[in-house]
């Protein structure tokens, strides 16, 4: 396996081939990271970006490689896009939709759109699979690392470049995408700049900028792809598996590592009633232990400095189920984050690292354990597999009425909402373009 390959799978992707169930997928992908992108012109992040893009414009136009990054950071503001825990963890739909729409010309059809999408999730994940993060030791690549790789081969296939002009595109991203790693707030895993570096590459390849020779010099391969690792079925099967079947879809606006336990404390409060005749809600709950993989027990921001400390708290989120009965995007804007319920609700919850806490297969995330202790009881419950992962996959309604949410925060209306995510990509950019020189709308 190498670049080359990916670029010719890129080149020769015809929607109308693809599996039905790739074809469903890349349709979630599209509707669940549009409503992400739709709620995170809320937040403070993209605010900072619009503001980015009037002190970069010389005119009222705004360019392809500000426009994806504007709509990546949006898309990724509130950590509630798609991912693969195999592909290295990433967030692909973040950065590939916001590049793919801000390179639409107008004459490209949804389906064009849709198939990039495909070729994007299938070259980022593999890329993700190959720079997977190593926290403990050496070079820590996340998202915008391998999403830049991935987007920049689905912008150069969606403007309908041969196999080479796709292959510097690789190249390019490979060598000037961002060297991704974790920071808070706003940073983050470099998404929005991953979507501009992306549309830069491919827009250089396509004008004739020099990718990386055929053979590598100096020792250095050119892309992961040309690597000795890049052999592993997980990234040979290119055009055979599709790996856009196992991304996994958040139900909660929060690091997928907080997940489990969410799903755990949901579980035991709806059980109750059936259990014991009395239904448990947050004033009976005297405390809460979760038990979590080692490392993770350091995700105990309370109170969260910002909404992105917020998103990675299980103290914070966990306070927003009991306080509010839902984890909702609106649940980290402005003062919601100093919401004495949720606080009060938050220092409840206790972290505990435990070497018992496993995955029990690559593709199972991050397992929680959690013991809620209420009116003189106690209960147990370890989740392996969060709501949106593959083996226990978001309903079509849930998908939905996530979607729906998401671009009433913007402030779409229901009709105006529902008919977004049908309309053919030129509709699509010009409906997201309004944000981008409105004023400020964060209340965070």
């Amino acid at each position: 396996m190498n670049a080359l390959v990916m670029a010719h799978f890129a080149a020769s992707l015809d929607w109308r081939d693809l599996p039905v169930a790739v074809q469903g997928r890349a349709e979630t992908a599209l509707r669940d990271t549009l409503g992400c992108l739709l709620a995170g012109t809320r937040s403070t992040a993209f605010a900072a970006a619009r503001r980015a893009i009037a002190l970069d414009s010389a005119g009222s136009d705004v360019s392809a490689a500000m426009r994806a990054l504007a709509w990546a950071i949006a898309a990724s503001a509130f950590d509630h896009d798609d991912g693969h825990y195999e592909g290295g963890g990433i967030h692909p739909g973040s950065t590939i939709l916001p590049a793919l729409l801000a390179t639409t010309r107008g004459h490209e059809t949804r389906e064009d759109l849709l198939a990039a999408l495909v070729v994007g999730y299938e070259v980022a994940i593999r890329a993700g699979y190959l720079l997977k993060p190593e926290i403990s030791g050496g070079p820590y690549h996340c998202t915008g690392a391998a999403s830049a790789i991935g987007a920049a081969a689905a912008v150069a296939s969606y403007r309908g470049a041969t196999a080479d002009t796709i292959l510097s595109a690789i190249h390019i991203a490979a060598a000037h995408g961002p060297l991704a790693s974790l920071q808070l707030p706003m940073v983050k895993e470099l998404i929005g700049p991953a979507a501009a570096a992306a549309v830069t590459a491919a827009l250089l390849a396509e004008a004739g900028f020099g990718g990386a020779p055929a053979k590598p010099s100096l020792g250095i391969a050119p892309s992961p792809f040309d690597t000795a690792q890049a052999a592993n079925p997980f990234v040979s099967s290119i055009g055979e598996a599709w790996h856009i079947l196992a991304t996994y879809t958040k139900p909660w606006p929060c690091c997928r590592a907080i997940h489990p336990a969410l799903a755990a404390i949901e579980t035991i409060l709806h059980e109750q009633e059936g259990n014991w005749g009395q239904e448990w809600n947050a004033g009976m709950i005297e405390r809460i232990e979760v038990e979590v993989m080692p490392g993770l027990e350091a995700l105990a921001f309370l109170p969260p400095q910002s909404a992105d400390h917020a998103q990675f708290s299980f103290p914070f989120a966990i306070g927003c189920l009991l306080a509010n009965g839902a984890v909702l995007p609106e649940h980290l804007l402005g003062i919601r984050l100093t919401d004495p319920a949720v606080l009060a609700a938050g220092a409840r919850v206790t972290l505990i690292a435990s070497p018992e806490i496993t995955p029990l297969a690559p593709d199972r995330s991050y397992p929680a354990a959690v013991t809620v202790h209420a009116a003189g009881r106690s209960q147990r419950l370890r989740i392996d597999d969060a709501p949106g992962s593959l083996r226990n996959a978001l309903s079509t309604a849930a998908i939905g009425r996530k979607y729906a949410a998401n671009a009433a925060l913007a402030g779409l209306d229901g009709e105006e909402a529902r008919q977004l995510p049908d309309k053919s990509p030129a509709a699509l950019a010009a409906a997201l373009t309004p944000f981008l020189v409105s004023t400020d709308r964060s209340t965070t």
